[in-house]
């Protein structure tokens, strides 16, 4: 007996792995049934599980395209300040290095007179220069451009230019304010977006919790009878349980997968790269499985919680 021990456990063994298969087979075959047994509960859980993703996704599209805006709005001139001519150029380099100070001041750059002059002519080559023509000086004024990072910082900069000791060195200030006004209004959609994201976020957690706990539930309900009957035989606890765990777990994850075909729809059908949001430089891959892996967590979880609710009744 003692020399044929390794072969009865080896045996033993293979019995406990072939017994451990079907097991899972039967689970998975279960878990099937319930899905088909209630097909159309299944499906509407999963649709709503993937609207709700689905309008996570249209928000954070909203919320890239507003800030893609808005950076292109910031990347450009701002506010031109006009210098008197005949200003004392030290006062000058005085006054540029107090704005280069402010930190909402993103880029800064100084034109002279000549510069402006130069640039007028580079822009329209084929006129010739008009101060020349007539006989009189160059009244083109020197100028500062400010690109700043946000229209919130202007009234700041320019109270500062109109009210501070470099005032008499001003001749005009510019201020794009259709740009700012418009800046504005994304920066608040933004905001606004940024919020409802958060919001979308809460009731994708509750209303995915709701909704798989109610469909596993129902599940469970109308299985009733065969639990009451696997319990009496002496089916495990994992046996039981398993196939009510595996289908929410599903419906979390199909429901998720369900989205991504709806984002793709929707990206094909109104061209996001046309209103400046170019989806290739973002990694949207690592957002669906991420999608992917909190609809399946979620779904583990709310059907866990209504099997644990229901067997310990």
């Amino acid at each position: 007996m003692l020399k044929n021990r390794p072969y009865y456990n080896n045996l033993l063994q293979k019995i406990n792995e072939h017994h451990f298969f079907i097991n899972i087979r039967r689970i998975w075959q279960n878990t099937v049934m319930n899905l088909w047994r209630n097909k159309y509960l299944s499906l509407a859980s999963m649709a709503l599980i993937a609207l709700i993703i689905f309008i996570f996704n249209i928000i954070i599209f909203v919320h890239e395209i507003s800030n893609n805006a808005i950076e292109n709005f910031n990347d450009k001139v701002d506010i031109i300040i006009y210098i008197k001519d005949g200003s004392d150029f030290v006062e000058v380099d005085n006054l540029i290095e107090e704005l280069r100070g402010f930190k909402d001041i993103k880029d800064l750059k100084f034109t002279s007179k000549e510069q402006a002059l130069n640039n007028l002519l580079d822009t329209f080559p084929e006129q010739e220069n008009p101060f020349e023509k007539y006989g009189i000086e160059n009244k083109l004024p020197a100028n500062i451009q400010i690109i700043t990072n946000t229209p919130k910082s202007h009234p700041q900069i320019i109270s500062f230019l109109y009210e501070g000791q470099y005032s008499h060195l001003l001749k005009e200030v510019e201020n794009n304010k259709e740009n700012q006004k418009l800046a504005q209004k994304l920066a608040n959609i933004t905001d606004a977006s940024k919020k409802i994201i958060m919001g979308i976020i809460i009731a994708f957690l509750i209303g995915g919790f709701l909704i798989i706990i109610n469909g596993v539930y129902l599940t469970i309900y109308s299985r009733k009878e065969e639990i009451n009957i696997m319990k009496l035989v002496g089916a495990s606890y994992f046996y039981i349980k398993s196939p009510f765990i595996l289908e929410g777990l599903i419906y979390g994850s199909v429901g998720a997968i369900i989205n991504i075909l709806l984002v793709l729809i929707f990206v094909k059908n109104f061209q996001i790269n046309e209103v400046g949001l170019n989806i290739q430089n973002y990694n949207y891959i690592l957002l669906f499985l991420f999608e992917i892996l909190a609809g399946a967590i979620l779904g583990f979880l709310a059907s866990l919680i209504a099997v644990e609710k229901y067997l310990n009744e």
